[in-house]
């Protein structure tokens, strides 16, 4: 009889602090929830290799998903990662045991709380304490819809397919909402098909192998530089033959960014962050190139708004403030690459977020 497959969640908990906090209280609901109807269809025999006599078709592949997931067995393992010096237990403990208590069948909780441990930091740490087959890295601040659970664990179940990310749009809510729907850098509002092959997968909601991920980890960043490890980590397991996946149907919703500040702050360091993952020394950069990426970026959000618009009910009167929120933003990525160029010692210390 086949060994059941197991498998820790990891939940970092720092974009609460920029998000609303019911949008954590929304993600631990919907987590638990397709936890439990994952783990009542468990059953001994049921691992992958068992599904059916034939290999390949449509049929075929639905049969191997189900039965792979079929194959978890509870509970799941949970770590909540936090920095011990933004939050207390207590604090944490207060939000996550409304949904998730310590005699939950379907669930093992456990915190663990660190001095300075920050975003990529936390799922490392959480990899490292986790004890799962596989991994499955969570952010606090997006919400999966229902099925996502099991959209983004069935693709495991091919051989040629080693880690899968859900499909991640900007949650379309009021008219800033719906610009950085349009214009931002997550997957646009409406997808459909298959699985498809992608090299860049979102720390936000991804699963893997726990022992591939500890073969890689999310990589160091510049000092100072927020964002993008987890494009270069996608960038070195593709390289190096690993199949990374997206499923269109495994969806879940982010936040756009909370308040003037927020924006203005993101701009900022997304363009600072851009220039140093691209050259390493940005102060190498060509100023040509900050002006092509500018042009690029805005031209692929009027591209969007065009083709998605409709789709999100955007109105008629909606459309030109749309692309002025979309222009600012892009103005203002504009400036945060072009200072980076010019100090980028006084870009590091400033802008994080």
């Amino acid at each position: 009889m086949p060994a059941p497959t197991t498998l820790s969640v990891i939940i970092e908990w720092e974009n609460v602090r920029l998000s609303e906090l019911d949008r954590a209280e929304r993600m631990l609901e919907q987590l638990l929830a397709q936890l439990r109807a994952l783990f009542a269809r468990y059953t001994p025999a049921g691992d992958a290799a068992s599904a059916s006599g034939a290999s390949t078709g449509r049929a075929a592949r639905k049969a191997q998903e189900t039965a792979f997931l079929a194959s978890f067995q509870g509970p799941a393992e949970v770590l909540v990662m936090f920095n011990s010096s933004d939050f207390s237990q207590e604090d944490v403990e207060a939000v996550v045991g409304r949904y998730i208590t310590a005699d939950n069948p379907d669930v093992t909780l456990r915190y663990v709380g660190r001095e300075d441990l920050h975003y990529y930091d936390m799922k490392n740490a959480g990899a490292e304490e986790a004890t799962g087959d596989y991994i499955l890295f969570l952010d606090s601040d997006v919400v999966p819809e229902p099925g996502w659970l099991d959209g983004i664990l069935g693709p495991l179940a091919r051989d040629y397919v080693d880690a899968v990310g859900g499909y991640c749009y900007i949650d379309p809510e009021g008219l800033v909402g719906r610009a950085f729907t349009l214009s931002w850098f997550f997957d646009p509002p409406a997808s459909g098909g298959g699985i498809r092959q992608t090299r860049v997968l979102f720390a936000n909601n991804m699963v893997l192998s726990r022992e591939l991920f500890l073969r890689y980890q999310f990589p160091p960043m510049a000092e100072g530089v927020c964002r993008r490890s987890c494009v270069t980590l996608s960038h070195t397991m593709v390289d190096d033959g690993v199949g990374l996946y997206k499923n269109p149907k495994a969806r879940i919703s982010h936040p756009a960014p909370n308040g003037l500040s927020h924006i203005l702050t993101r701009a900022m360091s997304e363009g600072r962050d851009n220039l140093f993952f691209d050259y390493g020394d940005p102060q190498t950069a060509p100023v040509g190139d900050l002006v092509r990426r500018y042009r690029q970026k805005l031209g692929k959000a009027r591209s969007r708004i065009r083709t998605y618009g409709d789709h999100i009910g955007l109105s008629r009167m909606e459309v030109p403030l749309v692309y002025a929120i979309a222009g600012s933003y892009y103005t203002t990525y504009l400036i945060g690459a072009a200072l980076t160029k010019l100090s980028p010692s006084f870009m590091t210390e400033r802008f994080q977020v």
